[in-house]
This record gives structure tokens, sequence and C-alpha cells, in this order.
């Protein structure tokens, strides 16, 4: 195995692992969106239910594009990336106006006190987790793109090896060839003892009916 091949090997591999973890982050938003409110209709439970759906799609396409299929990884790197940048967003979003974002959740649901106080913890907790799966997501968006544009197969290997089964079917098609010629001597060497005899046997025969042949030509002429 080539040094391309090796490194193209290792890298899918890493991105198989990162996948998992990129499918799991995507399970747990939805959770947590529907556990936010359910249904989702303010805007963080929302964002949660939609970044965990694009997760969930990207991390199909990107554990089938790992295996160094190339469309496969640019549909990954598209819906990876956007999943990625909402992600961004909604942190950004929660860690400027966290206040807000609880309050319409609030106004949305209408909770009490004591429920207000549980989702601002919950959201609270959950802004910071954000921060550990963006690291996750960006590394396996990294992969991705080492995958597609960067590692290249090692085409010597190949090469080479076309270059040993093309010798290796010369070298069959030639034994191939000599048993056939050996094989047709072999074949013939049997009428040889009969053409023999019947150039005994009518040869004579068959000079002269060559000469009547030619004399009735020249007759002709």
């Amino acid at each position: 195995m080539g040094k391309g091949m090796g490194m193209q090997r290792n890298a899918g591999i890493a991105m198989r692992i990162c996948i998992a973890f990129f499918l799991v982050i995507g399970i747990l938003f939805i959770i947590f969106g529907c556990m936010l409110q359910n249904p989702p209709r303010a805007y963080a439970p929302g964002m949660f239910v939609a970044v965990g759906s694009f997760n969930l799609f990207a991390a199909l396409v990107g554990f089938w594009g790992s295996y160094n299929k190339k469309r496969a990884l640019l549909v990954f790197l598209g819906v990876g990336g956007f999943s990625t940048i909402l992600q961004i967003v909604l942190f950004v979003t929660l860690l400027t106006v966290f206040d807000k974002v609880v309050e319409a959740i609030k106004k949305a649901s209408q909770m009490d006190d004591v429920q207000e106080a549980r989702l601002g913890k919950q959201l609270n907790w959950m802004r910071w987790v954000l921060v550990a799966f963006l690291f996750v997501e960006l590394l396996t968006l990294v992969l991705a793109i080492l995958l597609k544009w960067v590692i290249k197969d090692d085409d010597n290997t190949y090469r080479g090896f076309d270059d040993e089964a093309n010798e290796q079917r010369m070298l069959a098609m030639g034994t191939l060839r000599s048993d056939i010629e050996r094989g047709g001597e072999r074949s013939e060497r049997p009428y040889d003892k009969i053409r023999q005899k019947m150039s005994l046997k009518y040869g004579a025969v068959a000079g002269a009916a060559a000469s009547w042949k030619s004399k009735m030509a020249l007759s002709w002429q």
C-alpha cells in the first residue's frame, strides 16, 4: 500500500469516528429542542431542532463520503458547513441576548417562575456544550476537506499493479499460444502418414491426370 493510500485510509477512519459524534450531536440537539418546547415554536428550540436535523443528514452523507466518495464529501461539506454556521449563530445569540431568548420561550410556553429558572439553567449549560460540539464539527469538516482536495490517491500503486497484471496476462497468453501450436502439430502428425501413403498410391495417377488436363488446355488454345 502506498503512502497516499495509507494517509487516505487513516483520514477516512478518523472522519468516520468524528461522523459518529456528528450523528450523536444531531440527535441530542433534536431531543433538547423538543424538551425546551414541544412542538418547537420559539427561536431557540426551533434552532436546536433545525441544527440537529441538518447534522443527521450531514452525518449520513459524510459517512458515505468518508470512503473517498468525492461528490458525497462535497454534499457533506455544504450541509455540514451550513449546520455549523447555524450552530455558531445560535451560540452567539445565547451568549449575547440570553435573557431575551429565555423570555421568548417562557411567553410561548406560558411557564411559571420555577419552570423559567429551570429553563435558564438548561440553556446556560447547553450554550457551553455548544462550544465543544463546534470543535468536533469543525474537525470533521477539516477532515472532509483533506479527503476532498488535499490527500490524493497513490496513482503509482495502481500503475504498478496494472503493469504487473498486464505482464502476467501477456505471459499467460504466450503460454496458451505455445500450447495451441504444439497441440496443432501433434494433431497433424497422424495425418502425415496418411498423406504419404496416398501420394505413394495415387501419385502417378494424379500426375497423369495433371498432364492430361494440361494437354487439353493446349488443344483448346
